[in-house]
């Protein structure tokens, strides 16, 4: 029987260049991936990934979850700091609004056709990654219920927590992008709006 009190900690963004400490929340989740970075040392406490006997190399997967079998739902989390790829991505968009059409004449000087490029190719590796994570974690939570002879199928939402310095605007941004990724429920939120998108809260 695994417990999943051993998995259980606070839900933590990894340390980010220049920080002391990482940003964090006071709610706590269960642990997918292995080790974390916190200030100059780092956690090596099994997530549930090698707890239910996978390497933790045989998939990409999220940070942490929370299974509720009462109600046979299960939330993926995901921390991520996107700063820099959104800025990336934007910044391509909008050089195709300029008059200036470098990147455009490189796809036969269509300009639709370059800004399609954008959204499908250049945004498609950020996309691509909570793709893989998401059905990466999906496959450890499965085989978890399995090894706990839990049979009910589980309803999966997905919720993806950026750090408090993200602009709102660039959440509804994001959001947007990632709403096409999986026909479930996905929600990108701040670390300080954990409260109110957590499926539920444990202790």
């Amino acid at each position: 029987m695994i417990d999943l009190e051993i998995v259980k900690e606070p839900i933590c963004h990894a340390l980010g260049k220049n920080e002391v400490q990482p940003e964090s929340s006071i709610h706590l989740a269960y642990k997918i991936d292995s080790g974390k970075k916190i200030g100059s040392n780092i956690t090596v406490n099994e997530g549930l990934c090698s707890l239910v006997g996978f390497s933790p190399s045989d998939f990409k997967q999220a940070d942490y979850f929370l299974l509720d079998e009462i109600n046979n739902n299960a939330q993926i989390i995901e921390l991520s700091d996107l700063s820099s790829d959104y800025k990336d991505c934007m910044k391509a968009t909008k050089d195709f609004d300029n008059e200036d059409l470098t990147y455009a004449q490189m796809i036969l000087k269509n300009k639709d056709k370059a800004k399609d490029f954008v959204h499908t190719k250049i945004w498609s590796e950020v996309i691509s990654e909570f793709k893989n994570k998401w059905f990466g974690s999906i496959a450890i939570i499965e085989r978890y219920c399995r090894k706990i002879n839990f049979s009910n199928d589980l309803s999966y939402s997905f919720l993806i927590v950026l750090k408090n310095s993200q602009d709102p605007y660039e959440l509804e941004i994001i959001s947007r992008k990632l709403k096409g990724m999986v026909r479930h429920q996905i929600k990108v939120v701040n670390t300080k709006n954990l409260d109110k998108s957590l499926l539920i809260k444990i202790s």
